[in-house]
C-alpha cells in the first residue's frame, strides 16, 4: 500500500472531520476579509461604547454607560475591551463564536430530525450553509451586528425542547431575552408547548425572569440602578415611530401611520399565533416532534415579524437560521426557503450601502405572505396520518 492509498484511506475515513474543519476555516477567512467594513452603528454606537468601557476601567464603568443594549451584551464589550487589538476587530469579535455556535446547532438539528449517525456529512453541509448564508456573515462580519448572539440561546432553547430538556430550555431562553427583545417572538410558542405537551409545570416560565434579573445583578452590585433594570427594553420598544423600517412585511401595503396602526397591528399579530395554535392545539393528529417543532418556531417568528409594528430588517433573523434546517429537512420546499432568505436579506443593502431594494419591498411583502400561506399548509398538515408531509429522514429518503 502507497502512501498516497494510505492518505486517501484516512481522508475517506475522516471525511466530515476534514470537510467540517475546512468549512470552518473557510469561514473564519471569510470573516477577517471583510472585518475591517465600519457601518454607520459601528462608528455611533458599538465603538463609542467600547470606549467608554476601555477608557474608564472597563467592567466597572457599565454603571455609567448610555447604551440601548442589555447589560448582558456590556458584560461581553467590557470583556473584549481588555484585548489589545482595533476597536472594530474587538467588536465584531463578540459575535463571531455565536455565528458558529447556530451552525453547530442547526447540524444537530438536522441530524435528529433526520436520524443520522454521526459519521454522515449531511448535517455538517447545514452547518456550512449557517456559516456562509449571506444574512450570517454580513450581519456580524460587516455590520458588526449581534443577532447571532439572542439567536444562539433562541435555538438552544428549541434544541432543549427537542431533547426533552425543559428546565434547560428556559433557562436558555432567558439567556436570549436577556441579550434583546426580539427573542420574545418565541414566547408564545412556550405557551403553546405547555398546553399542548403537557410535559412541564407553568413554573418553569418563572426561569425565564429569574435568568434576566440574576444578570442584572453583577450590573447593579457595580451601581447600575434599578431604574434601568428594563431600561434597554424601554428603549427598543419606544425608540422607532414607524410600522417598518426596511422589512417586507405587511406594513408595506399601508400607509407608514404609526400612531394609527401600531396597536391594531400587535392584536392582529395575537390574534394570528392564537389562531395557529388553537388549530394545532385541536388537531388531534398533530404531534409535537422535533420534526414538527423545527417549522412550528420557524413561522411562529415570521408570523410575529410580518404583524408587528416597528421591524426592521434584521428580525427575522432567527426564522432565517431556522430555515437552513428546515431546508435539509425538507427539500421539496426549496423554494420557500430561498423566498424566506431574499426576504431576510432585502433590507441589508439599503441600510449598508444604500443600494436597492431590487425588488420593491410591497412586492416582497405579497411573497412574504405567500410563503407564509404555503409554509403554514404544510405545517397544519404535518400528522401522524400524513406522513408524507412530515420532513424526510435518512430512513425515509432510502424507501
Amino acid at each position: 500500500m502507497t502512501a498516497e492509498k494510505r492518505a486517501l484511506d484516512w481522508l475517506e475515513a475522516n471525511r466530515v472531520l476534514v470537510l467540517a474543519i475546512v468549512f470552518s476555516l473557510l469561514a473564519l477567512a471569510l470573516r477577517a476579509a471583510l472585518m475591517q467594513f465600519r457601518s454607520e452603528d459601528m462608528n455611533l454606537y458599538y465603538i463609542e461604547w467600547l470606549r467608554h468601557l476601555h477608557e474608564n476601567g472597563h467592567f466597572v464603568a457599565i454603571p455609567s454607560l448610555k447604551s440601548d443594549y442589555t447589560v448582558a451584551f456590556q458584560y461581553l464589550l467590557a470583556a473584549v475591551s481588555y484585548l489589545p487589538f482595533d476597536d472594530v476587530v474587538r467588536v465584531k469579535m463578540l459575535s463571531l463564536p455565536y455565528d458558529f455556535g447556530n451552525a453547530w446547532l442547526v447540524m444537530l438539528m438536522v441530524r435528529k430530525i433526520g436520524n443520522y449517525k454521526n459519521q454522515d456529512l449531511l448535517p455538517w453541509l447545514a452547518y456550512a450553509a449557517v456559516l456562509f448564508l449571506p444574512t450570517v456573515w454580513v450581519n456580524s462580519a460587516i455590520w458588526g451586528q449581534m443577532d447571532s448572539i439572542y439567536t444562539f440561546f433562541s435555538l438552544l432553547a428549541i434544541w432543549f425542547f427537542m431533547e426533552g430538556k425543559d428546565r434547560n430550555a428556559f433557562i436558555s431562553f432567558g439567556f436570549a431575552l436577556s441579550f434583546k427583545l426580539q427573542a420574545i417572538f418565541l414566547l408564545p410558542l412556550f405557551g403553546f408547548l405547555y398546553i399542548k405537551t403537557r410535559r412541564f409545570s407553568l413554573l418553569n416560565f418563572l426561569w425565564i425572569p429569574l435568568v434576566y434579573a440574576l444578570l442584572f445583578l453583577p450590573a447593579y452590585a457595580l451601581g447600575k440602578p434599578l431604574t434601568q433594570f428594563f431600561g434597554a427594553f424601554n428603549e427598543q420598544v419606544y425608540q422607532f415611530k414607524s410600522m417598518t423600517l426596511l422589512f417586507p412585511n405587511l406594513w408595506q401595503l399601508f400607509p407608514n401611520d404609526y400612531a394609527l396602526l401600531h396597536r391594531p397591528a400587535i392584536l392582529l399579530t395575537i390574534v394570528a399565533l392564537m389562531i395557529l395554535y388553537a388549530y394545532l392545539w385541536q388537531a388531534r393528529g398533530f404531534r409535537v416532534s422535533p420534526a414538527t417543532l423545527l417549522p412550528l418556531a420557524m413561522f411562529s417568528v415570521m408570523i410575529a415579524t410580518y404583524l408587528l409594528p416597528a421591524m426592521h430588517e434584521r428580525y427575522m433573523y432567527t426564522a432565517e437560521i431556522l430555515a437552513v434546517a428546515y431546508l435539509f429537512c425538507c427539500p421539496r420546499r426549496w423554494y420557500l426557503v430561498l423566498a424566506i432568505w431574499l426576504l431576510g436579506f432585502s433590507g441589508y443593502s439599503i441600510h449598508l450601502w444604500q443600494f436597492g431594494p431590487v425588488i420593491p419591498f410591497n412586492i416582497l411583502s405579497l411573497v412574504y405572505a405567500l410563503v407564509l400561506a404555503l409554509g403554514l399548509k404544510d405545517l397544519s398538515q404535518m400528522t401522524a396520518a400524513n406522513p408524507s408531509l412530515n420532513p424526510v429522514s435518512k430512513g425515509a429518503s432510502k424507501g
